[in-house]
C-alpha cells in the first residue's frame, strides 16, 4: 500500500497553484432539514446554489417542504482552489425573486489531503 502512495506521489503533476492538474471535486448534495418557512403556506420549496471558480451548478427545487431530499452530485474543475465553494439554499418563487434560505462557505485548503470528506 504505501508503495502504491509513492508510486501515485511522484506522478502527480502540479500547476503553478500548488494544486494537482485535472483536479476534480465531486459534492454530493444530500438533503436540508428544518428550513425557514418562507411561502404563504408555511413551507419553502428549496434548491441549492453551489459556485466554485466561475462555476454555478444548482439542485432541483422540491416543492412544498422544510426537510428537503436532493441526493444529487456534481463535479468542479479545480484550477487553482483558492476559492472557497459557495454553498447557498434557496427557496424558489413562482413570482418576484427567490429568496435566500442560507449561506455557507467551505475553503478547500480542508481538502488538500484529497480524501473524501463528509
Amino acid at each position: 500500500m504505501f508503495n502504491k502512495l509513492m508510486q501515485v506521489k511522484a506522478t502527480e503533476q502540479l500547476n503553478e497553484y500548488g494544486i494537482m492538474r485535472e483536479s476534480l471535486l465531486t459534492v454530493h448534495c444530500v438533503e436540508a432539514r428544518d428550513l425557514k418557512p418562507l411561502d404563504m403556506d408555511g413551507t419553502s420549496d428549496p434548491y441549492v446554489i453551489l459556485q466554485i471558480e466561475d462555476q454555478r451548478i444548482e439542485t432541483t427545487f422540491k416543492k412544498s417542504t422544510l426537510n428537503p431530499v436532493w441526493n444529487e452530485s456534481f463535479t468542479f474543475e479545480i484550477h487553482h482552489g483558492r476559492d472557497p465553494l459557495f454553498i447557498e439554499v434557496m427557496d424558489k418563487d413562482t413570482f418576484g425573486e427567490d429568496d435566500s434560505e442560507g449561506v455557507c462557505t467551505f475553503s478547500l485548503d480542508e481538502l488538500r489531503d484529497q480524501m473524501k470528506h463528509d
